[in-house]
């Protein structure tokens, strides 16, 4: 791409899957139902986190002191949140929606697929003794279907 004077790939050849966010979509359960994604790149939570402190704290500059004071209370609501998350030993929030799990799950296995290249089929006797029986030439001189041939014809032995 370098020597082709390309900096960079264009938005539009770029799919989603290949990006960070891939996993951050919205997704749906059996029912229908949004589920709230988790992300799962420590990072991207951390970047989050800096832009939502940082939008605190320009709030808070030339805040009065009763937003000051709310500020605070939030504070100590989010910690006994958290307290109680660390208490239950579960790093992750409980899901506030619950999915339906079925009770039997009917697992098939995969249909057989002919590979290339495949051996012949081996052929039965009937099968075999068709063929030899479409193979028997006519005599010339006897003009039976036998084994044999003008050639080597019984009947020209006895002549």
């Amino acid at each position: 791409m370098r020597n082709n004077f390309i900096d960079c790939l264009p938005e539009t050849l770029i799919f989603e899957r290949w990006t960070i966010t891939a996993k951050e979509r919205t997704v749906y359960d059996d029912d229908g139902v949004e589920l709230q994604a988790q992300r799962t790149s420590s990072k991207s939570n951390g970047r989050k986190n800096i832009e939502i402190l940082r939008g605190f704290a320009e709030c808070l500059n030339d805040a009065p002191i009763e937003v000051c004071n709310a500020a605070k209370d939030m504070l100590a609501d989010l910690q006994k949140i958290k307290a109680s998350y660390s208490a239950s030993g579960s790093n992750n929030p409980p899901q506030s929606i619950s999915t339906s799990v079925p009770s039997i799950v009917n697992v098939h296995p995969p249909n057989l697929s002919k590979t290339k290249g495949s051996a012949k089929r081996l052929k039965g006797e009937k099968e075999i003794a068709m063929e030899e029986m479409g193979k028997r030439r006519t005599c010339s001189v006897c003009g039976k279907k036998d084994k044999h041939n003008a050639r080597t014809c019984p009947k020209l032995k006895e002549m």
